[in-house]
């Protein structure tokens, strides 16, 4: 189960990766959006219409949270406390962490930096931009050549579209110095998915190719 913030499907609606995400849905258990969220992803147009096509192909759920709820309770817990304050007191964002809580298996796909602060803080656990297009990655639905044209936007700095502060200069030199010998294996477990048909990617290829088994059990080398 994955809960999406405010601004992550705008992120990889601005990489042209969003129809991505509903191949990955299935496989993470759905999706959960908070009320609040929604609300900030209707006003763009688009992007509502898109919350509202998942809702109604049932890979997502709008959750429309009550305030006298468990969930609710938590939030009005959180904005009630000094923590709100690493969010800025936005509930939109609270309510993400709020689910976070009270879901089973559930990880917040979140690029801000407050929203982990606050995950952390609550042991809430979270993925980022580099997470989700790792995941694309490694279930081969984006080739790495892809990744490594659409992430030159981040090679400034101050690029945004989620870009996390241990970017280094491409997509292959992230994963591995982020994901290490794990590789995908460890990209797959921290959304929760059972790792069968993933072997560690070395973190540093003795060629400019990493061999990995697909899906058949076929051998196929790719761009290290």
């Amino acid at each position: 189960m994955i809960v999406f913030d405010v601004n992550v499907l705008s992120y990889l609606h601005g990489f042209k990766l969003l129809d991505k995400l509903e191949k990955v849905l299935g496989m993470l258990g759905g999706g959960r959006i908070p009320w609040n969220v929604y609300l900030e992803n209707k006003r763009s147009g688009f992007l509502g219409d898109f919350i509202d096509g998942l809702q109604g192909d049932g890979l997502v759920e709008v959750d429309r949270i009550k305030r006298l709820s468990d969930v609710g309770r938590t939030v009005g817990k959180i904005m009630g406390s000094r923590n709100s304050a690493l969010v800025g007191r936005n509930v939109a964002d609270v309510q993400c962490v709020a689910l976070g809580i009270h879901l089973e298996n559930c990880v917040v796909f979140t690029c801000d930096v407050g929203v982990q602060k606050l995950c952390r803080k609550r042991g809430v656990p979270f993925v980022d931009m580099m997470d989700i297009l790792s995941l694309f990655y490694c279930e081969d639905i984006v080739a790495k050549e892809v990744l490594e044209n659409k992430l030159e936007t981040w090679l400034s700095p101050d690029a945004g579209h989620g870009r996390p502060p241990d970017f280094h200069d491409s997509f292959g030199r992230t994963f591995r110095a982020r994901y290490g010998g794990e590789g995908c294996v460890f990209v797959v477990q921290k959304f929760g998915i059972s790792p069968p048909f993933h072997p560690p990617i070395p973190s540093i290829p003795t060629s400019p190719f990493l061999t990995r088994v697909d899906r058949s059990g076929v051998r196929r080398e790719m761009w290290g």
